[in-house]
């Protein structure tokens, strides 16, 4: 991964712009619908929560990583 990181940081983005996309038309969706109402219950939308969750908990390792690395110059 490494030798291709910005290959690799913008495939992996492109992949997950999907799940964003369609976590933000769901739940602006939602939000039109409860109106200061109770939120329903949204399966699709808690596994695309989760989805993001996992994405961004991988890639922050990454980048935590990459400033370790630019700060000290060691990895």
């Amino acid at each position: 991964m490494e030798h291709h990181f910005g290959e690799n940081i913008a495939d992996a983005f492109r992949q997950i712009q999907a799940v964003v996309d369609e976590f933000h038309e769901l739940y602006t969706l939602e939000l039109g619908v409860h109106d200061g109402e109770p939120w329903f219950v949204q399966p699709r939308l808690a596994d695309l929560s989760d989805d993001l969750a996992r994405w961004l908990d991988t890639y922050a390792g990454v980048f935590r990583r990459c400033a370790e690395r630019f700060r000290t110059g060691h990895e």
